[in-house]
């Protein structure tokens, strides 16, 4: 588990799951309630606070069937990462070979960056109008790229309509500088 995750992660990334897997150490399985599909763990963990130590129990529940784990501490979700008790679940099923699922794309190494603007502090670049803009439509355009590169017939999708889009953004400057309605009744600000 610990090289599957070493191959596909950053350094920083990876340095935090070798934490969880650390962490792991003062976790231990206090129960289990099995079910037809999905099973139910409670998991001790041993947590200092200053001085004292005390018991938390963590509810990580498990599906037989896609092999997922949700714990309700929600590491996951939150930071990306399995936490220790879905690892101690997933040992525990003798799953030594995460989903791709967990693997989150945005931490591998061979993820392709995309250039952005650099914000130039002298000139408050970003409190301009058109920084906001730039910046809000990066953001979309990013999402709709994460989803779009799943498959080819989405991703042909998502070109045809930008190609469209930027064909017509040009015959709307070219017609008319920025203010020509654009289709949808938009107008180019």
């Amino acid at each position: 588990m610990e090289k599957q995750f070493q191959s596909a992660y950053t350094t920083a990334k990876f340095k935090e799951l070798q934490q969880e897997l650390i962490g792991k150490i003062y976790c231990n399985l206090s129960s289990c309630k099995e079910g037809a599909t999905i099973s139910e763990y409670a998991i001790g963990e041993d947590i200092s606070t200053g001085e004292s130590h005390r018991r938390a129990i963590f509810y990580v529940l498990f599906n037989e069937v896609t092999s997922e784990v949700n714990c309700n501490c929600r590491l996951f979700e939150y930071r990306g990462i399995l936490c220790k008790h879905q690892i101690v679940v997933l040992i525990q099923r003798m799953i030594y070979q995460v989903p791709n699922k967990y693997i989150l794309k945005r931490w591998s190494k061979t993820v392709k960056r995309s250039h952005t603007k650099i914000q130039i502090c002298y000139d408050n670049w970003f409190v301009k109008p058109e920084a906001r803009r730039f910046d809000k439509m990066c953001n979309a355009f990013h999402e709709v790229a994460d989803l779009a590169t799943d498959t080819e017939d989405r991703c042909e999708m998502v070109m045809t309509w930008i190609h469209k889009l930027n064909g017509e953004l040009k015959e709307a400057e070219d017609v008319c500088g920025t203010n020509k309605p654009i289709s949808g009744g938009q107008v180019m600000n």
